[in-house]
C-alpha cells in the first residue's frame, strides 16, 4: 500500500503543470494558429509597398514594411502607414479571434495552479502573473532576454568627444529616427545574425551598429560615428 501511493505521488507530481509549461505550449499553439493570419497580412501589404516604391516614397515603403513586421510580431504600431491603416485593423481583429482557443487553454490552466497547493507559493504565482500579462496583451508567452538596445542615444563624431551632434531613437517595429538641426529623417533597424549588432538602413544608406554596453560603433558610409545610450533610457 505504502509503494502504492509513494508511486502515485510521483506519477502526480511528474505531470504537474508549471508556468514554463504553459508558456510554452501557448507559444507553440499560438505560432500556428497565426501562421495563416501571418501570411496573408504579409501578401496584402506588399502589393502597398510596391505602390509606395512605384511611386518613390521609399522611407515610406521602408516604415511600412518594419510596421508589418512589428504586427507579425504582436508589437503596437501607433501611427500605421496611410495605405494600411484598414488593412492593419482587419488584421488585428483576425489575430484576436485565432488566439483566442489557446488563450482561454492556457488561462484556465493558469487558474487551475492558482486553485492548487502551487498556488500559495510566491515564485510560482509571479511566474504565473508574467505569463498572463504576455497571454492577454495577445502576444507568446515567453519572458525575453534583455536587448542591448537602448531606445535613445546621443550620436558623436568620434569616440572620445563629448559633443553632442544630434540624438539617435531606436521604437519597436524597426522604425529609426534621426534628430539633427539640419536633418530629420527616419529609417529602419534590424537585429543582425552576430550579438548586440543591428543593421539600420537610413534613406538606402545601410550601416552596421556594433553595441558594447552603453556605447556604440555605427559603421556609415560617411565613416565610423560613435552612440552614447541617454541616461535613464530604458532597452527595448
Amino acid at each position: 500500500m505504502k509503494l502504492l501511493f509513494a508511486a502515485l505521488v510521483f506519477a502526480s507530481s511528474a505531470f504537474a503543470d508549471t508556468p514554463a509549461q504553459i508558456a510554452a505550449d501557448y507559444h507553440n499553439k499560438a505560432a500556428a494558429a497565426l501562421q495563416k493570419v501571418n501570411d496573408t497580412l504579409e501578401k496584402a501589404t506588399v502589393p502597398l509597398i510596391a505602390d509606395l516604391v512605384k511611386a518613390g516614397d521609399t522611407d515610406g515603403a521602408d516604415i511600412l514594411r518594419a510596421q508589418m513586421k512589428a504586427k507579425v510580431a504582436g508589437e503596437p504600431v501607433l501611427k500605421p502607414q496611410a495605405s494600411a491603416k484598414d488593412l492593419f485593423k482587419s488584421y488585428d481583429a483576425a489575430r484576436v479571434k485565432a488566439l483566442e482557443p489557446a488563450m482561454r487553454a492556457a488561462i484556465a490552466r493558469i487558474d487551475a495552479i492558482l486553485a492548487s497547493s502551487d498556488g500559495k507559493k510566491l515564485d510560482v504565482v509571479t511566474q504565473l502573473g508574467k505569463v498572463r500579462a504576455e497571454i492577454e496583451a495577445g502576444k507568446p508567452a515567453m519572458i525575453p532576454a534583455p536587448t542591448a538596445l537602448f531606445k535613445e542615444w546621443t550620436y558623436h563624431m568620434n569616440a572620445t568627444t563629448e559633443h553632442v551632434s544630434g540624438r539617435i531613437i531606436f521604437e519597436k517595429g524597426g522604425i529609426l529616427k534621426l534628430d539633427f538641426s539640419n536633418d530629420q529623417s527616419s529609417g529602419t533597424w534590424k537585429k543582425a545574425q552576430e550579438p548586440d549588432t543591428y543593421e539600420t538602413n537610413v534613406r538606402g544608406e545601410k550601416g552596421l551598429l556594433k553595441i558594447t554596453g552603453q556605447t556604440a560603433e555605427w559603421k556609415r558610409d560617411v565613416g565610423v560615428r560613435y552612440l552614447k545610450a541617454k541616461d535613464g533610457s530604458p532597452r527595448l
